[in-house]
């Protein structure tokens, strides 16, 4: 009866430890439409999540459903997310449509959000 017991417990922490250690969110860029094709399938974001890589495959944004987004995976402790949007690497990275840098985004984190943003423009591009 011992052993069942514990294969039990064993079972339940196997399958509830990924809910604990990993949560995710989502990105959606909502004016991805105004770039063209070669800017907007060449759009990564860069943070405090993954080391602020500006080239993370992991956080490159797809097309699904009309929609440019990225699901993200953060661990279960997260508080904040800061962030920004890059075409792959720093020199390629958001700016205002005037050129001028445009600060790290900042949002407080609950897991299974859906952020919407908008891109003004990338530095290659301004």
């Amino acid at each position: 009866m011992k052993i069942y017991y514990t294969i039990k417990v064993l079972i339940i922490f196997i399958f509830c430890l990924p809910n604990v250690v990993s949560a995710q969110f989502n990105i959606v860029v909502t004016n991805a439409k105004l770039f063209p094709d070669s800017i907007s399938n060449n759009i990564f974001v860069a943070g405090n999540f993954n080391g602020w890589q500006p080239a993370d495959s992991s956080t490159q944004l797809f097309w699904v459903d009309g929609q440019l987004m990225v699901t993200i995976q953060v661990p279960a402790t997260t508080k904040y997310l800061e962030y920004k949007f890059t075409c792959g690497s720093w020199a390629k990275g958001e700016v205002k449509i005037n050129g001028a840098p445009q600060a790290n985004r900042t949002k407080l984190y609950k897991p299974g959000m859906r952020v919407e943003e908008e891109i003004e423009s990338f530095a290659h591009i301004a």
